[in-house]
């Protein structure tokens, strides 16, 4: 991506289908050294993400150093309880259960509209696979791009995650969790601008399947330009 100048500053939403803070695997760390080198260039950045309600409350050093970066964070819960499981069980093979536990109630989507039309940003970026009904929603109310950046071929990646399951409950839930994943992840692609596949690997299974909008962007461990975070 060019580096913007004062007249033509360039504003993104990113999509994440996890919160970026504290990058402690490596999908997090690339994902965070991607942001941190975008903002260096002069980039206005904001963020939706998702924490696991199970999680522990976000620490207020995780939550500065992420304002560091995004001018704005809108912070969501993926919803697992009773109304979770409704949620997902009623789209079962449709939506997969990951995208399924982020849908966006109306309280929150109202949080987001307004937030677009205060940024006004010129793409949207999904980080991440299951954010996709957000991005999807969002850059057809919007006019907007939609970038896609694949961190696998998802439906095969989780697909051998069932396969290598350690014990039966395992294998069960993560066998649920393709239910629906191949014909969503193929969608969302269908649906984007462009794609970014983390390996060129990926990007040849994709091409292969007639889906040729999308390059290899590799992984980003060490951006040589950075804000000292």
């Amino acid at each position: 991506m060019p580096t913007p100048t004062h007249e033509a500053a360039r504003s993104l939403l990113v999509i994440a289908d996890e919160v970026l803070v504290p990058a402690n695997h490596g999908g997090r760390v690339d994902r965070w050294n991607r942001w941190r080198w975008l903002k260096s260039l002069g980039w206005t950045l904001r963020l939706v993400c998702w924490q696991q309600r199970r999680d522990a409350p976000r620490l207020p050093a995780d939550i500065d150093l992420e304002g560091q970066v995004f001018d704005e964070v809108i912070c969501l819960t993926t919803d697992r309880g009773i109304s979770g499981l409704w949620k997902r069980a009623r789209h079962l093979g449709a939506v997969p259960f990951h995208a399924a536990a982020r849908q966006v109630d109306s309280p929150e989507m109202q949080r987001i509209f307004a937030m677009m039309d205060r940024a006004r940003p010129d793409a949207l970026i999904l980080d991440g696979l299951y954010g996709g009904l957000l991005a999807r929603a969002l850059s057809q109310r919007f006019a907007l791009p939609l970038i896609y950046r694949a961190h696998n071929v998802e439906h095969r990646y989780i697909a051998g995650q069932a396969r290598h399951a350690a014990s039966f409950s395992d294998k069960l839930a993560i066998s649920m969790a393709t239910l629906g994943l191949r014909q969503f992840e193929r969608d969302i692609r269908a649906k984007a601008d462009w794609s970014l596949d983390i390996s060129v690997d990926d990007m040849r299974y994709w091409h292969d399947q007639g889906l040729v909008s999308c390059s290899w962007a590799p992984p980003l461990f060490a951006p040589a330009t950075a804000p000292n975070t």
